[in-house]
């Protein structure tokens, strides 16, 4: 007991240290997070204000601009002699034609008109927009200047929109004033353009006249900011110069408000927001602070709880410690008696396995292999362990065998590989092999694992599948210049019959609209058949070969409006394959058709060369693109059967189809052997 009390003692000092130093770091944290929200708040406060003056200023700005441009091209042509000519004539029509001119340059005016000195409208137009307009009231009255321009507050019209007017004075003999040439304004463009200006969430703008009449306001309107804008543009009247504030709205809650003076005009862009939104940011984040600091006591208050039964529980985990360790034992003992039973049934699958499955050391040689093996090529497992894997591979497949093997050593992806494998009888055997590389701790090759299945039947399913394309296709084709020729020889020479006795016919009657429009439409009739049995079978191909087919075929869509194509086709012999040429040439027609037809280009390019080893052909675009994975699978409608047969005929021909496609255009690219090549 007596040897307890000491471990209390330092058991109670530890806690009060404990929970001192965690007060402590408490309030500093806590002190120090709501100084920094904060100086945060006050800076978002004055970020906003100086976004707000900064909007005012740049709309004022735009106004300004804007209204003293109309007011210098109505001054403009009120000093042109041409109009002074007309006006001291007093030509009325000629006045009337000059108006609606300048009415008209300005999408935003409502009318043109000439005043006489006192304000009254002589003469509006266009007149369809004289009925119902509001009478001209000269500001100022007999205080203004009579030779300054003017701008009158807002009117409403008939139709309920407001107008302003802008006037400029005509001057008349001996230094008076002749009358005004003035413009009736809609606030249609203000309304506009307040409502595109770049607006943060709930800012709203007010745009006052001279007189303190609202003339237009937006992107949004509410009652509680617009009757602060009336207050501040109050205030802005008797104290000139721009302002800005956080304000009181009537009913509760706050906004950011700041108003600039049109210069010139006496009128007034006033910037109003709602404090909430604008602070929404730093609102939440003085929640988050807020949060923090609950957490953090939580958490502290969590800490000091752990800390004190960490000391309470030490002597306990000591205790429990050693019948754990008892436990871990018997849990051992019993992991280890599952581990044996999974590795044995590992071993019966591994040796039962329908696919050999073998592995290789880093020189290539049999390790191990299942007893699949004697299935598949007739040996027995012990007699393949310790001999070369190639050995077993033929000997015409051994270039792709010795490449696979190479990529494995670089660590890349192994591809699934189909090789004629010889079984111990002497057959042939195609296997479909999937290897890996197996590295040690330090990173080097030690050697390789891998599958193989027995695939001859798919094999020889796939040929006979090719085979039977391939004579599909030949037997199309032919079928195909069948057509063409019975189209050209037989339709073409009836249908040249028909002309000519359609024209005979015409001679002897002395024609007429009716026989005429037979004979064109035999004409469409012939042009029809020529260009299907072309489009079937062009004959060009066969008689000049396939540079010449299809320069033809590039030049005729061009020349049909269809498509712009830019050739790059070198001179190819005549002696190529007629499968390969017609291949070619089909691939290319179905590429320029889907150009036509998808792309939205006006431009192609076709390029057509024979290299040393191969005769290569690219088909490219500037068009909108498409997504080349699902267009192959299918997803493409029409399309994905015309890509389909490109790549269908390059593989009967040992060749190979790239498909590229982005938003900046699309690529083509078909390349065949020269060896399939030639005849």
């Amino acid at each position: 007991m007596a040897k307890l009390l000491p471990q209390r003692a330092s058991l109670k000092t530890a806690a009060t240290v404990v929970v001192v130093a965690s007060l402590l770091l408490f309030g500093l944290i806590a002190g120090y997070s709501l100084f920094v929200l904060h100086s945060v708040v006050q800076q978002a406060e004055e970020e906003n204000l100086a976004a707000d003056r900064a909007q005012a200023s740049l709309g004022v700005l735009f106004i300004a601009d804007h209204q003293h441009s109309l007011f210098n091209r109505l001054a403009t042509v009120a000093s042109r002699p041409s109009f002074s000519r007309l006006l001291n004539r007093g030509e009325a029509p000629e006045l009337r034609a000059y108006l609606a001119s300048l009415a008209g340059q300005y999408g935003e005016l409502q009318s043109a008109m000439l005043t006489g000195p006192r304000g009254r409208v002589l003469i509006e137009a266009p007149d369809s927009r004289l009925k119902g307009s509001p009478e001209v009231v000269l500001p100022g009255g007999e205080a203004r200047d009579p030779m300054q321009p003017w701008v009158s507050g807002a009117q409403k019209a008939h139709d309920g929109r407001l107008l302003v007017t802008l006037g400029v004075p005509i001057p008349g003999p001996r230094g008076k004033v002749s009358g005004y040439l003035a413009v009736r304004q809609s606030n249609e463009p203000w309304r506009n353009f307040l409502s595109h200006l770049s607006a943060r969430p709930g800012r709203s703008y007010y745009l006052f006249d001279g007189h303190g009449g609202l003339l237009a306001s937006g992107p949004q309107s509410f009652q509680r900011l617009a009757s602060l804008a009336v207050e501040l543009r109050r205030e802005l009247g008797r104290r000139p110069g721009p302002l800005s504030r956080i304000a009181t709205m009537t009913g509760g809650g706050e906004a950011f408000i700041s108003a600039s003076a049109v210069a010139g005009l006496g009128w007034v862009l006033v910037v109003a927001q709602p404090y909430d939104q604008a602070m929404a940011q730093a609102q939440a984040l003085s929640r988050q602070v807020y949060l923090f600091l609950v957490l953090l006591a939580g958490g502290i208050t969590f800490g000091t709880l752990l800390l004190l039964s960490l000391y309470r529980a030490q002597q306990t985990v000591l205790e429990r410690t050693g019948q754990e360790a008892r436990r871990l034992e018997s849990e051992v003992a019993k992991r280890t008696a599952e581990l044996r039973l999974a590795n044995d049934r590992l071993r019966t699958l591994f040796r039962d396995l329908p696919d050999m499955v073998y592995e290789v050391d880093a020189e290539g040689k049999m390790t191990l292999v299942n007893r699949a093996v004697t299935r598949l090529l007739g040996y027995e497992p012990q007699e393949m362990v310790g001999r070369l894997r190639r050995d077993f591979v033929l000997h015409d497949d051994l270039d792709k065998f010795d490449e696979e093997r190479l990529r494995a050593e670089r660590g890349e992806k192994m591809s699934i590989l189909a090789l004629r494998h010889l079984t111990k009888d002497g057959q042939t055997r195609w296997l479909s092999v999937h290897s890996r590389g197996v590295f040690g701790p330090q990173g080097h090759l030690v050697g390789r694992r891998g599958v193989a299945r027995d695939v001859t039947q798919q094999v020889l399913a796939e040929r006979q599948v090719r085979e039977l394309s391939r004579r599909l296709i030949g037997a199309q084709e032919d079928e195909r210049k069948r057509l063409a020729q019975d189209l050209h020889d037989e339709m073409g020479q009836l249908l040249s019959a028909l002309k000519i006795g359609l024209q005979g016919e015409a001679t002897r009657r002395g024609g007429g609209p009716e026989m005429e429009r037979l004979i064109r439409l035999t004409q469409k009739v012939m042009d029809r058949v020529r260009a299907l049995a072309y489009n079937l079978r062009p004959a060009i191909l066969d008689s000049f070969g396939l540079a010449a087919a299809a320069r033809d075929l590039c030049e005729a869509l061009s020349e049909a409006g269809l498509l712009q194509v830019e050739t790059d086709i070198d001179e190819l012999p005549l002696d190529l394959a007629p499968e390969v040429s017609l291949s070619i040439y089909r691939c290319l027609q179905e590429a320029l058709n889907n150009v036509v037809r998808h792309s939205r280009s006006g431009w192609a390019k076709v390029e057509l060369h024979m290299g040393e080893e191969t005769l290569r052909m690219v088909v490219s675009d500037h068009g909108r693109g498409f997504d080349v994975e699902a267009i192959l699978e299918g997803g493409g409608a029409g399309r994905s059967l015309g890509l389909l047969g490109i790549r269908e005929r390059m593989n009967l021909l040992g060749g190979r189809m790239d498909l590229t496609s982005s938003d900046q255009g699309t690529r083509l690219v078909v390349e065949v052997p020269l060896e399939e090549a030639h005849a």
